[in-house]
């Protein structure tokens, strides 16, 4: 690959610090403070030389596509850094999708796809960069002209305006939009800013779309209206930059920091309500990340996307250094197709923390699940969201725990299905909005203090069925239940809940 000179003049106030290959979260969310003292940011065009040897496979073979990966970018830089994707990663990330036959599609292609309007290529694979940054632009676009990719570029358009030269402006974004490699789309206008939440400037500051902001002068917080109208103001500020560029309003949202109020330093958790409803009035999709932004390489969900799913919650891989390869692997092994899946070490350690409660830890003799406190659940839960029919069988060890369950179709901690066994015997039951609804009691089974037993349960349409020990307890119940992810659940409230799972698989 051909290397050109990427430069960068800043000005006294950050002294050495090199802002090429420094992270976003410096730059752009240091607010005036940095943005006044930044004299010119420059960066030259990066020339791409496509490889003579690279071919890609041939796919035509394979069955037609029902999902589309997504991947996430902020900066592609020069050097490397742990924030941002440096340049020599990318190039080589592009060059092996392009030899793994991927063809890349616009978020248009895939609207049109999930309306039943279109048909996808057989390796589809959806590339996006968020806030409009130069390095999003200047070192990738000769990249996607040569192997024949394009790219979504989701605009946060604030710094546009406040001449921070560190951001596309508007002469440049009307390139991007005429090279007809990239679409433009809304990412708000000040949406990535931090504000001042309490009296003491100290304090930790809030998110601009999920925080009330502390009005200094009348030494108070935003009333829920005041609130209510600054983010709408900034949702349409924001939909009216993109459409100054592109002529039209656009249609599809990046949710900024990937957060709308679920954060600890949000101030208001009506935010996030409020939030949603504006995003499904405003948009036809809303694009979220499917992985850790702390530890890329562990993935809370797919980021694969169907045609049914859920349009406010598309999912993204957000890349930063990820290597090629990693990117390959991580788009194989989460790849839909038949639900087949064996609890291990390995698959512990890609469990994230937010599909756990309690600790897990892989010992000789299984896989140890205890609560965290007398009273509190104990849970893990695998899989995917979309998963619909499947069994999910677990061996494990009981120790006195009160109850023990297999759960499935789990949306979140307010609505699943859970069969297991409790200190009165067997039962089924489901969790919808929070509400308890026996489906089946089997009191005829005691629940001895220490023993060794298997949990079976199976889906099928309306329906479940559980088992235990090869034996059904509980025949074709009727669930309202229609897909989610599947786990173990354990309850005691006299000492820590506490089991170990010797054995636990789910396939279709």
């Amino acid at each position: 690959m051909k290397e050109n000179n990427l430069n960068t003049y800043m000005g006294a106030f950050l002294g050495t610090l090199v802002l090429v290959g420094t992270g976003l979260g410096f730059y752009f969310f240091a607010g005036n403070k940095v943005v006044g003292e930044i004299s010119k940011y420059r960066i030259s065009y990066y020339h791409y030389t496509m490889p003579s040897g690279l071919v890609s496979k041939d796919v035509s073979m394979l069955p037609p596509a029902e999902s589309v990966p997504v991947l996430m970018y902020h900066g592609v830089t020069y050097k490397e850094d742990n924030e941002n994707t440096s340049l020599e990663n990318f190039i080589n990330t592009m060059e092996l999708l392009k030899k793994e036959g991927y063809e890349t599609i616009s978020v248009q292609e895939f609207d049109l796809f999930r309306k039943g309007k279109s048909t996808l290529p057989k390796k589809p694979i959806l590339i996006t960069f968020d806030d409009g940054r130069k390095d999003s632009y200047y070192t990738t676009d000769s990249v996607f002209e040569k192997l024949g990719y394009k790219a979504t570029l989701f605009l946060a358009s604030g710094p546009v305006y406040t001449g921070n030269t560190f951001y596309l402006n508007n002469s440049e974004l009307a390139v991007l939009r005429d090279s007809g490699r990239w679409e433009i789309q809304a990412h708000g206008r000040h949406s990535h800013d931090h504000i001042q939440i309490s009296e003491n400037s100290n304090d930790e500051f809030g998110r601009f779309l999920s925080s009330k902001m502390y009005i200094v002068p009348e030494r108070r917080l935003e009333t829920d209206d005041e609130f209510l109208n600054r983010i709408k103001k900034d949702y349409e500020e924001g939909d009216e930059d993109v459409e100054a560029i592109n002529g039209s309003k656009p249609k599809y949202f990046a949710i900024p920091l990937n957060d709308y109020g679920e954060f600890p330093v949000s101030n208001y958790p009506e935010s996030i309500a409020l939030n949603n409803e504006i995003v499904k009035n405003r948009y036809e999709l809303a694009f979220i990340q499917s992985n850790d932004t702390d530890a890329v390489s562990k993935i809370i969900s797919t980021p694969y996307n169907f045609q049914k799913g859920n349009p406010y919650k598309i999912r993204r891989l957000e890349v930063k250094n990820l290597s090629a390869q990693e990117i390959i692997n991580i788009l194989d092994y989460t790849k839909p197709g038949s639900i087949e899946y064996v609890l291990d070490g390995v698959a512990l350690s890609r469990i994230p923390d937010a599909h756990l409660s309690g600790t897990m830890t892989h010992e000789q003799e299984g896989f140890d699940l205890t609560a965290d406190e007398v009273g509190l659940n104990g849970l893990f839960v695998v899989g995917e969201e979309f998963w619909k029919d499947y069994s999910v069988y677990s061996l494990f060890t009981n120790f006195g725990t009160r109850s023990v369950s297999v759960v499935g179709r789990y949306k979140d901690e307010k609505n699943y299905v859970m069969c297991g066994k409790d200190i009165h015997g067997f039962f089924i039951r489901e969790l919808v909005d929070g509400k308890i609804i026996s489906r089946g009691e089997n009191l005829s089974r005691s629940n001895p203090i220490e023993e060794k037993f298997t949990i079976t349960l199976s889906f099928d349409g309306q329906y479940a069925t559980c088992a235990s020990n090869k034996k059904n307890i509980f025949s074709e119940i009727y669930i309202t239940q229609r897909e989610g992810f599947a786990g173990m659940k354990i309850w005691d409230d006299v000492k820590n809940a506490n089991i170990v799972i010797n054995d636990f698989k789910i396939w279709e």
